[in-house]
C-alpha cells in the first residue's frame, strides 16, 4: 500500500509542472496569432493586438504614436492603418487595418488581482519574432502609479502596447512601460473596458 501512495505522489509531482507549462504554450500560440507589428514612421515600433477580427480593429498605446497624429505613416503588418480612437489619459489607442485578418483576443472581466501569474507578448527590441513571458501582478493602484498595474518583471522596448493575458488568453493588462529595473507598468482590463470596451469583439459564449 505503502509503495502505491508513493507511486502516486511520485505521479502527481512529475505532471503538475507539465500540466502548467503545457497550458502557458497552448496560451502563446493562441496569443501570437493576434499579435501585429507596428512600425511609426522612422520612429521606432511598437506592438498591437487584434481586439475585433470582424471590425478589423487593433488596440495598442497611445504613446506608439506621440501627441501629435499629423504626418506620421502608421503601418500594422506593413499595412497602414487609420486612427479610430485614443485615450492620452490612459495610454490607449484602437487602429484599423484593412484586411486584417487575424483572431481577436478578447477582454477579461476583472483586472488580475496581486499575485496572479499572466503573461506578456510582444515585438520586444523590434525582432522578427515576439517575446512570451510569463510574470506576476505586483502591484495594482499605488500612488506613485495611480490607476496602474506593476509586474514584478519588466517590459522591453518594443512590447508598448502589446498584450498581457491569463491562463485563458483573456487581455488583464496592456502593456505601456517597463522602467529598467525589473518592473513593469500596464492598465488594466476594468480601465480599458471603459475606455475602449465597444470596440472589443463580443467573446462567445460556451
Amino acid at each position: 500500500m505503502g509503495r502505491i501512495c508513493c507511486t502516486l505522489v511520485l505521479a502527481l509531482v512529475l505532471f503538475a509542472p507539465m500540466t502548467s507549462a503545457n497550458s502557458w504554450s497552448t496560451v502563446a500560440e493562441k496569443v501570437e496569432k493576434a499579435l501585429a507589428l507596428l512600425q511609426v514612421g522612422d520612429e521606432g515600433s511598437c506592438t498591437a493586438f487584434s481586439i475585433n477580427e470582424k471590425e478589423d480593429f487593433v488596440l495598442t498605446a497611445n504613446h506608439c504614436f506621440g501627441h501629435d497624429t499629423e504626418g506620421k505613416d502608421l503601418l500594422v503588418d506593413n499595412t497602414p492603418a487609420k486612427l479610430v480612437a485614443r485615450d492620452q489619459k490612459r495610454d490607449l489607442m484602437v487602429l484599423f487595418v484593412k484586411g486584417l485578418d487575424k483572431p481577436a483576443i478578447h477582454l477579461a472581466k476583472a483586472n488580475p488581482k496581486v499575485g496572479d501569474e499572466m503573461a506578456s507578448y510582444g515585438f520586444g527590441y523590434a525582432l522578427s519574432k515576439p517575446l512570451f513571458r510569463t510574470t506576476h501582478a505586483s502591484a495594482i493602484d499605488t500612488d506613485e502609479v495611480p490607476n496602474t498595474i506593476i509586474t514584478d518583471s519588466d517590459f522591453t522596448p518594443g512590447q508598448s502596447g502589446g498584450p498581457v493575458v491569463n491562463e485563458d488568453g483573456d487581455l488583464v493588462m496592456i502593456v505601456q512601460a517597463g522602467d529598467g529595473h525589473g518592473l513593469g507598468i500596464g492598465r488594466g482590463a476594468e480601465d480599458i473596458k471603459h475606455a475602449m470596451g465597444r470596440y472589443f469583439e463580443e467573446k462567445p459564449t460556451k
